[in-house]
């Protein structure tokens, strides 16, 4: 059997909360140092501090300030990717989705962390500034079903395909409340997302000129380790500043980048978001006799220093 290679997954909106990854900032000195390095350069650009507000407030309390979110999960995700290379533990291919993809690059040395933080803060401010309110939802029933309500007159957008029987829609906050209330009066489970707007969809359509044109002064490089889009499903060797765009506009295509991987694998999946989201999306993609593995860190329920030490075991050895 051919050895596995390993890929990091970096995933978006919607899998943060708070106390995210505060395990291994009490216990990991370079997963500490590299968040106080990006949670001081946000101090400096935004004037506040991510560690004290993402670490101050509960778990049960939902986690959805965009202000907040869009740097916190930036700066975790990134934090865990310098933890695990310091661990030894080195990525073949890098892969993110949505907000996720930023990071991946980040990562990949296509843009520094800081330039990424700069990115994240400005999408912040022109989105809360001049977009209205929406949202969107996981819905766990096969995608025909996005289909049929566009049929039945809801105005929604397919924002991507996990697996076969999950799928996210966006839409304006009054019709996802009515979707919302339609599915659970069918006992169909479904869960909002903590997102306030409703990215990939044409909601967002009204930030391009400006984003875009933001985007434009970002120098990038090509990715130093091989980069998978979440967009396109392949591995792609450059970006330009429409790329990031299309990153928060254009579906997220999960499900078909899982089975071109596997067409290649086997691998090992390595979650570097704070949830486990991309795992669990993963095994459920997997066939029965595939021979991947699937490796999330970082859950609500702690226990990221064990999880790391397993991981490492696993890996290395």
């Amino acid at each position: 059997m051919r050895q596995r290679r390993t890929v990091f997954m970096f995933s978006g909106q919607g899998s943060q909360y708070y106390q995210m990854g505060k395990e291994l900032y009490d216990q990991h000195p370079v997963f500490r140092e590299v968040f106080d390095r990006g949670d001081a350069y946000v101090r400096g650009r935004a004037g506040f501090s991510v560690a004290a507000q993402i670490y101050g407030g509960a778990r049960s309390e939902v986690c959805d300030d965009l202000r907040l979110t869009h740097p916190a999960l930036v700066i975790v995700e990134y934090a865990l990717f310098r933890t695990l290379l310091s661990e030894g533990i080195r990525p073949d291919l890098l892969w993110g989705s949505s907000l996720g993809e930023i990071v991946a690059a980040a990562a990949a040395e296509v843009i520094a962390l800081e330039s990424v933080l700069d990115a994240v803060l400005e999408q912040v401010r022109i989105v809360t500034a001049t977009v209205a309110p929406g949202g969107m939802l996981a819905v766990l029933e096969s995608p025909g079903l996005y289909d049929e309500l566009t049929r039945s007159g809801y105005r929604l957008t397919l924002a991507g395909v996990n697996f076969d029987r999950h799928f996210t829609i966006a839409g304006d906050a009054q019709t996802l409340a009515a979707v919302e209330a339609l599915l659970k009066s069918r006992q169909i489970t479904c869960q909002r997302l903590p997102v306030k707007y409703a990215f990939h969809s044409a909601a967002i359509d009204g930030i391009e000129p400006a984003y875009r044109s933001y985007l434009g002064s970002l120098p990038l490089a090509p990715p130093r380790i091989p980069y998978l889009s979440g967009i396109l499903g392949r591995e792609i060797d450059a970006m330009d500043s429409g790329y990031f765009w299309n990153v928060i506009r254009q579906p997220m295509r999960f499900g078909e980048t899982v089975a071109s991987l596997e067409q290649q694998g086997p691998w090992d999946y390595v979650d570097c978001g704070p949830s486990g989201t991309s795992a669990t999306f993963v095994k459920y993609n997997l066939a029965a006799d595939s021979a991947s593995a699937v490796h999330p860190i970082l859950t609500p329920f702690q226990h990221g220093v064990q999880k790391l030490a397993q991981l490492k075991q696993k890996l290395l050895g």
